[in-house]
């Protein structure tokens, strides 16, 4: 008789369980239908309604890439946990994951562990690559993946952890030997506190209906289990949908492919700093004034609060009321210019 050894492998994992009980209570298990986890957090908000409220089950999911992931996962625990040295441990790992919840925040998160050396905790996150990724030329995370570790990280600063900084390892799936590595430190919050708000406006919304398709500008389109009914909405409401563009191939120039993922997420970044700059410029400045010390000294910067005068415009409507004279002949056209527009997809 011959043994279907696929079916086998297909039933098993279909009986398996993906969740993990959660940090402060071992015989809950997360209900992901009722938070925004880390992994989804830049996911499109009006697909993440569908797939939490649905109440017909979607055809099962593709699970290779997972468990590629899992394998990978398992490996890289399985070395760290043989490198250890004294005053090091590894916890929240392998077997002993558990998911992080915060109910008032509407959020949780299941990091791949924690690392202990020199009295500090430090995030880890393991991701597995296509091969065909040039790693090697990364000079950034991925934008959702900065986005899970710093979600992550508040969650285990929430209870309790004293974590800064987060380590996301990249490993090439057919070759484990090509890895790549990015340190990030904690961001005070800031993605929590954009996260916290999405989770607010998934859960507070009665209906897909009443949330942006955010796939039409990302292409998350592509990879949804909801585009029927999307469309449904689509076309009820006006919503434009993006115009098809060819797609780069299968086997792209690795130049070009990470060079445009290296833009985009230097892009996403910039925005989490530049919003982080912009409140703490404001705290710098009511400080300053509050305290009348428009000119200070700290240990590493000198810092000065001046007033600037408003920008002086020309009023045109009242200059060629006045005059009687058009404006329009005395415009000079600039040079052309080509415009770069770069949006993440979104992945499932």
């Amino acid at each position: 008789m011959t043994i279907d050894l696929i079916q086998r492998v297909n039933e098993s994992v279909a009986a398996q369980v993906s969740d993990w009980p959660l940090y402060d209570d071992e015989k809950a298990r997360l209900d992901r239908n009722a938070v925004l986890t880390a992994s989804e957090n830049l996911r499109c908000l009006r697909e993440l309604k569908f797939n939490k409220t649905a109440t017909t089950p979607r055809p099962q999911e593709k699970w290779g890439m997972a468990q590629r992931g899992h394998a990978v996962e398992a490996w890289v625990v399985e070395q760290l946990v043989e490198s250890l040295g004294l005053g090091e441990r590894i916890s929240l790992a392998g077997n002993d994951q558990r998911s992080f919840l915060c109910d008032d925040a509407g959020l949780s998160g299941t990091p791949d562990g924690v690392f202990f050396k020199d009295g500090k905790w430090t995030l880890l996150e393991f991701k597995s690559v296509d091969p065909r990724t040039n790693i090697e030329a990364m000079t950034a995370p991925k934008p959702q993946h900065f986005a899970q570790v710093q979600q992550n990280m508040w969650l285990l600063r929430f209870h309790d952890f004293s974590v800064d900084s987060a380590v996301i390892l990249y490993v090439d799936a057919s070759d484990f030997q090509r890895m790549r590595q990015f340190d990030v430190p904690y961001d005070g919050g800031e993605v929590a506190k954009r996260a916290e708000i999405r989770a607010g406006l998934l859960f507070d919304a009665p209906s897909p209906a009443d949330l942006p398709a955010e796939g039409l500008t990302n292409n998350g389109c592509t990879y949804c289990a909801f585009k029927e009914e999307c469309s449904a909405i689509q076309v009820a409401q006006g919503e434009a949908r993006k115009s098809e563009k060819p797609s780069m191939p299968v086997f792209a120039p690795r130049g070009i492919t990470e060079s445009v993922r290296e833009y985009g997420s230097i892009k996403e970044q910039i925005k989490v700093l530049e919003a982080r700059a912009d409140a703490l410029s404001a705290s710098i400045k009511e400080y300053a004034v509050a305290e009348n010390r428009l000119e200070f000294e700290t240990a590493a910067y000198s810092v000065k609060v001046t007033e600037v005068a408003g920008r002086k415009t020309l009023d045109v409507k009242a200059y060629e009321k006045a005059t009687g004279v058009s404006s329009e002949d005395f415009y000079k056209v600039g040079k052309p210019s080509i415009r770069l527009e770069v949006s993440a997809k979104t992945e499932n």
